[in-house]
């Protein structure tokens, strides 16, 4: 019945990319801690205390408002740690997911915030120079370009010897980036982690796979060495629509190391829904259960915001509501009203000017469905 309780805040400690410690992936960033306070200590810090006891009794936050939100059409994430983790009134258990490794990565997917991807910052800065954010319809001007940045290595030296010393703590260790598995310093954590106290760590990852090894260091090194290892792979599609989205993927190369995660760890592929691949995703789905992956659509698109399934006319939300129940989080995200009236102009502004500068048709590529015809964002023109 209580309609704020998180179990998060008592199990997970997460920073993003700008270096702001928040109450996890989706929250808002209001907190006056940053990522020079070392993570248990902002952990056990009389801030986090305070709003595990706002939590206890109901009170709602003004970071957790996307769960909010999501609850009034259908599933939150919220919702889903619940399920996922129970009912926690303690720390315990600790979940670390600290964006500390840096940015950088090798590939521009067309809907990846720019905070999380070097090249997609570096695509989004050739073409909209450094206003690039109003691609984000932000009020606030935030410049990302500036707000993207790595840890100073004292503070990231800090932050492996905060987490050594409180190891103990630890159940799972997540790792995101960027592309984890191509980050440097994501392999010197590895490595500084007692060999006994990995015995007893889940690793989990956020990758996009299209790298398995990095110098001396491959992925199967890490199958023996932790007590488990998942992999969420992030993808969107397959064949030529994958290479489109998750520019400049080879899919091939994609499908091989999917094989090999698959044939070696526990995993599962991460789908985020968006425009231009909505009308897809029971082929998706079917498409890489048979190479054996698990399939997810817990991910949806709501910024770049022209590029979200809520833009869409209501017969074809209607359409997908019938189509996808079992996916609470599209269905969400279907439930809302639109972001703009306008939202076709913007959809076809952007993706015209993003793929003119990679000097591909997306068009060509999207206007018909895999199976049924027209695309459903050619039925509004």
């Amino acid at each position: 019945m209580n309609k704020s309780y998180c179990p998060l805040p008592f199990t997970e400690i997460y920073v993003n990319n700008a270096g702001q410690y928040r109450l996890c992936c989706q929250a808002g960033d209001t907190f006056s801690i940053s990522e020079e306070v070392p993570p248990f200590e902002y952990f056990f810090s009389d801030e986090m205390e305070e709003i595990r006891d706002k939590l206890m009794q109901g009170e709602k936050l003004k970071d957790c408002n996307k769960c909010y939100e999501l609850e009034k059409y259908g599933d939150s994430y919220r919702l889903k740690a619940i399920k996922r983790f129970g009912v926690y009134d303690n720390v315990r258990d600790v979940r670390l997911k600290l964006r500390i490794n840096g940015s950088s990565c090798n590939l521009a997917c067309y809907m990846c915030h720019p905070l999380n991807s070097s090249t997609r910052r570096k695509e989004l800065r050739e073409i909209w120079g450094d206003d690039f954010d109003i691609v984000f319809s932000d009020p606030n001007k935030i410049k990302f370009t500036s707000n993207a940045k790595s840890m100073k290595r004292n503070i990231w030296n800090d932050t492996i010897a905060d987490i050594n010393k409180h190891i103990h703590l630890v159940k799972e260790i997540h790792m995101t980036g960027g592309e984890p598995l191509q980050l440097p310093r994501h392999w010197e954590w590895i490595d500084a982690i007692p060999e006994d106290d990995k015995k007893h760590i889940e690793l989990s990852y956020d990758s996009n796979i299209t790298q398995l090894s990095y110098k001396n260091h491959h992925v199967l090194d890490l199958k023996d060495q932790f007590k488990d290892v998942h992999f969420g792979v992030s993808c969107d599609h397959f064949g030529e629509k994958l290479e489109y989205i998750r520019y400049p993927i080879d899919y091939k190369q994609f499908e091989e190391n999917l094989r090999l995660i698959v044939d070696n760890f526990k995993q599962c592929l991460n789908v985020t829904v968006g425009i231009l691949n909505i009308e897809d995703l029971d082929e998706i789905q079917e498409y890489y259960e048979n190479l054996g992956a698990n399939v997810t659509f817990y991910n949806v698109v709501n910024k770049p915001k022209a590029l979200s399934i809520r833009n869409l006319p209501e017969h074809l939300k209607e359409k997908y509501r019938k189509k996808y129940p079992q996916h609470g989080q599209v269905i969400a995200e279907l439930n809302k009203p639109k972001f703009s009236e306008d939202w076709y102009e913007l959809f076809t502004d952007y993706m015209d000017k993003l793929y003119a500068h990679r000097k591909l048709d997306w068009r060509k590529i999207f206007e018909k469905s895999e199976n049924n015809g027209v695309h459903p964002f050619k039925t509004v023109v």
